[in-house]
């Protein structure tokens, strides 16, 4: 399964349980060389959210199934932790699940 539609099934799983989120985009600028312009922070998490009723702030980097995080996704992940958000890897629903259930 691509990692697209991993991301797919745990946004709609989060709407389902009515937990505001959106896919955050990652895009940037192509130069006529080749080159590549980001247009983002590096690391900032697929899915950004907020947890109802707490308003935890909710991130979720999505990775297939065997998939690592980049450095500096496990920074943001961690920047996360930290301020009190919640922010952690998942490959499938079943890991958004087990997170959302503490």
């Amino acid at each position: 399964m691509l990692e697209q539609q991993i991301q797919k099934q745990i946004l709609d799983y989060l709407r389902y349980r009515g937990i505001p989120c959106y896919k955050h985009q990652n895009a940037g600028i192509r130069e006529p060389d080749g080159g590549y312009i980001p247009t983002h922070t590096r690391g900032v998490s697929d899915i950004i959210g907020c947890i109802p009723k707490t308003g935890r702030y909710l991130a979720i980097e999505v990775k297939r199934p065997g998939g690592k995080p980049t450095a500096e996704q496990k920074q943001f992940i961690d920047i996360i932790n930290e301020a009190g958000g919640l922010a952690f890897v998942a490959d499938s629903i079943e890991s958004v699940k087990s997170k959302l259930a503490c």
